[in-house]
């Protein structure tokens, strides 16, 4: 084989292997987000305050606001 044809077989191999790599390391982030594994010191969700958004049409013009529930 000639010199380039070898350096595109090569680059072609770590090319798949740096693209098997990342999809490892996003699967296992994915899999320790469900898990929860992120959320260790973090307060729960329902300790935060509620905010809403509120959009009233009134004489054609539109108002908005935003409220806590």
């Amino acid at each position: 084989m000639n010199s380039s044809r070898c350096r595109a077989i090569r680059l072609t191999v770590a090319a798949i292997a740096a693209s098997l790599f990342l999809s490892a390391l996003c699967f296992a982030m994915f899999a320790l987000s469900l898990m929860g594994a992120f959320d260790r010191g973090r307060e729960p969700a329902a300790a935060e305050p509620a905010v809403g958004l509120v959009i009233c049409a009134e004489d054609g013009e539109a108002l908005i606001s935003v409220c806590d529930f």
